[in-house]
């Protein structure tokens, strides 16, 4: 197959899905091109080594990346992030058609969905059929968030993902509660599959974990639970550092928070703040570095919002730390809790609730490292049998097969 990929965000930005579709579609013989912006998510800057062009080619590793230019923003100002969402429309919509090759499927990722919608220009100009992927349901997710609350725009962007609902040949979503929703919108249940995210962990070969990284990251001699990811609004970390706060009288549990984003200068204020010195802010690290750090970590954490839209959303976090044989801490309640609770690989609480979380935390902390152990061998064992990539890039292949057969 000829497979044209959209997503705004792609390799080096803290994105796995859109690469990690390509590379292993590219490895299974397909033609796959990406169309993509230059780099600049989540710090609202051009990556260093990029510059915003007109446009470049780029051959990853078999893939042929084709970059067009945007407004870089990632902060809270509604007109910046509207000047980033469409600046890539308009290069996305304009030069990409111009550029990208001829495509038997056009995928398209959404959020946000100005990149759902060049997607579907794109199939329209290549006749092929538009595969739509939503890992945030907006405009239900601003809405969750806070960060939209204007009315009429949240009406406008309800009628555009309407509109491409309608359009879609197929919907791909990441948990049975999205599909739910969406067929609740009117969107026929055929249309929907449903295929979660994935990590290319592998619990077949575990990182020893390294004193001397310990040492240096500031882990020796303490119980760790490490969340890993973006900090925005979703994540409601607020609550995790209220959790700390209920733990001082605990000194030996520190919480590590790996990654950044437009909530994370405002949480490292307040804990300074606070003076909780039982949490430690690591930055954003490379992938690479993810699994020596996974290592160290005594159980690792997910924590979202608590609002019913996230009781449907599983974050891909939660199948990295899986694949990392570390027993979870799931804050969440409905689709995410469910992966941890009938996989064994941990512990869930109520989301929003510090004193649960503490209290979690705490009883996480009492188990013997075998107890922690047998809990994240669990994790890897559901892993493998679910969530590898090979098990979902057979059912890729399989939707994107089928949605040509049907357009044809």
């Amino acid at each position: 197959m000829k497979i044209l990929l959209v997503s705004q965000y792609y390799t080096p930005e803290p994105n796995a899905k859109a690469p990690n579709l390509a590379h292993g579609l590219a490895a299974r013989g397909h033609q796959v091109e990406v169309l993509t912006t230059f780099p600049s998510y989540p710090l609202g800057r051009t990556y260093d080594g990029y510059r915003q062009r007109p446009w470049t080619r780029e051959d990853d590793n078999g893939v042929a990346v084709i970059r067009v230019p945007s407004f870089p923003d990632h902060s809270a100002s509604t007109m910046g992030r509207a000047a980033n969402y469409g600046s890539f429309f308009a290069a996305a919509a304009g030069v990409g058609a111009l550029l990208a090759r001829r495509a038997d499927v056009v995928w398209a990722w959404q959020p946000p969905p100005s990149t759902s919608y060049a997607g579907w220009v794109l199939a329209c100009a290549r006749r092929a059929p538009f595969v739509l992927e939503i890992q945030d349901m907006w405009p239900d997710t601003l809405v969750a968030t806070g960060v939209m609350k204007a009315p009429a725009v949240i009406g406008a962007i309800e009628k555009l993902m309407r509109f491409l609902y309608g359009r879609a040949a197929a919907i791909c979503v990441i948990s049975p509660g999205f599909k739910q929703m969406l067929v609740g919108k009117g969107v026929p249940a055929e249309k929907v599959v449903v295929i979660p995210n994935w990590s290319l962990g592998t619990p077949k070969d575990p990182v020893v974990p390294d004193p001397a990284l310990a040492v240096r990251e500031g882990f020796a001699g303490r119980f760790n639970i490490l969340f890993a990811g973006i900090t925005g609004p979703a994540q409601d970390l607020d609550k995790v550092l209220a959790a700390a706060a209920l733990l001082r009288d605990a000194p030996d549990i520190q919480f590590v928070i790996v990654g950044d984003g437009v909530e994370e200068p405002r949480l490292r204020a307040a804990a300074a703040a606070q003076g909780l010195d039982n949490v430690r802010f690591l930055g954003r690290r490379p992938e690479a570095e993810m699994p020596g750090l996974f290592a160290l970590a005594d159980a690792v954490l997910v924590h979202l919002k608590d609002h019913p839209l996230f009781r449907m959303t599983i974050p891909s976090k939660t199948l990295a730390y899986l694949a990392s044989g570390r027993p979870i801490v799931s804050a969440t309640a409905g689709d995410p809790a469910a992966v941890v609770e009938e996989s064994g690989a941990g512990f869930t609480c109520p989301p929003g609730d510090p004193r649960k979380l503490a209290d979690t935390v705490l009883r996480m902390a009492r188990l013997s490292p075998s107890e922690r152990d047998a809990m994240g061998r669990a994790g890897g064992q559901a892993y493998l049998r679910h969530y590898t990539p090979e098990i979902l890039l057979d059912r890729y292949e399989e939707m994107f097969e089928r949605t040509m057969r049907r357009a044809a």
